[in-house]
């Protein structure tokens, strides 16, 4: 499938907020391994999701998921014969098992997971656009952000701090990547 192209996605969105955002994503594209989507992307999420906020959607016709600096975006095949990588899958965080192992609340679903492991879903029941991150040890939604765009925006600025600190180091996988 490959690496993500960060010019296609800076021309994809008409939004100054989310070019911002890619922006920074090629900035510091060694710290990250996003794959480019496919044309099944889409359809595949949805229908392990379910209702998903727009703006995801218009996420997902470019990304399918990988590594965001510290934080797995899940993805719909868990393993990419071109970058010779396996991959989280949607499938994986939003079975029946998995929801219940994580005490997850009925109508949310996982796209993400931090490296710690507490997943950052929506809630596509209520299908009101906003990003939970739902924390395992205490059973409660610890941050809410009101959009897509939000918890992006605040996932790439946490990272720049932890690249700034130190902290974050470069993948492999993009060492001697373009």
């Amino acid at each position: 499938m490959a690496i993500l192209d960060h010019h296609v996605l800076l021309n994809s969105f008409n939004d100054d907020y989310m070019n911002e955002n890619v922006e920074l994503l090629e900035a510091f594209n060694k710290y990250h391994c996003l794959r480019k989507a496919s044309s099944q992307t889409v359809t595949k999420a949805k229908k392990i999701l379910g209702s998903i906020p727009a703006s995801f959607e218009e996420w997902l016709n470019y990304c399918d998921g990988g590594v965001l600096f510290d934080t797995v975006m899940l993805s719909t095949e868990e393993y990419d014969k071109e970058l010779d990588l396996d991959f989280e899958t949607y499938d994986e965080y939003n079975s029946a098992e998995a929801k219940e192992g994580m005490a997850l609340p009925q109508g949310y679903s996982v796209f993400a997971i931090r490296s710690y492991g507490d997943p950052i879903c929506f809630n596509c029941a209520a299908n009101d656009g906003k990003v939970y991150l739902w924390n395992r040890e205490t059973a409660v939604f610890e941050d809410i952000w009101d959009t897509f765009e939000d918890w992006l925006t605040d996932e790439i600025d946490a990272a720049v701090q932890l690249i700034g600190d130190g902290d974050l180091k470069p993948l492999g996988i993009k060492l001697g990547y373009k």
